[in-house]
């Protein structure tokens, strides 16, 4: 009887978890999406960052592939967007993923460092080849 109250106890601790990762999440990628919307519209679409790869078997003969990404959207305010993209029989399908899985949920919170100095190195090297492109038409102009 003792593993029984041991098992509800830790349910319920379980439940109590899983609840505030969910929300906590939500209230995360809202504080990181607020800043982010600092950054001017461009044309650059988007930055795109692998967060979970997986196989999904919707029963035992077929295996499809799952990949959940995290883009850096620049497309009117900027913001981070979820995205799960699907392998079905002969394509992709792609949604977005508004309330993730806990288990992407922990990959997602895990990967935020390495995924923020990826962010930041295309966005860099994006600016150092917009510089080049610049210094080289501007020298250009400057002889005409």
């Amino acid at each position: 009887m003792d593993k029984i109250k041991e098992i509800v106890e830790e349910g319920i601790k379980l439940s109590e978890k899983r609840t505030w990762l969910a929300k906590g999440y939500i209230e995360l990628v809202d504080k990181i999406n607020n800043q982010l919307s600092t950054i001017p519209d461009m044309s650059q679409a988007k930055i795109s960052y692998i967060i979970r790869e997986y196989n999904y078997s919707p029963n035992n003969y077929d295996t499809y592939k799952r990949v959940v990404r995290c883009n850096l959207v620049f497309e009117d305010d900027a913001y981070l967007e979820m995205i799960l993209s699907k392998e079905t029989p002969g394509e992709w399908e792609r949604e977005t993923i508004s309330e993730p899985s806990i288990e992407t949920i922990r990959e997602f919170s895990g990967k935020l460092p390495e995924m923020f100095d990826f962010f930041l190195a295309e966005i860099k090297k994006s600016n150092e080849a917009n510089q080049q492109t610049i210094d080289i038409i501007g020298n250009l102009l400057s002889k005409m």
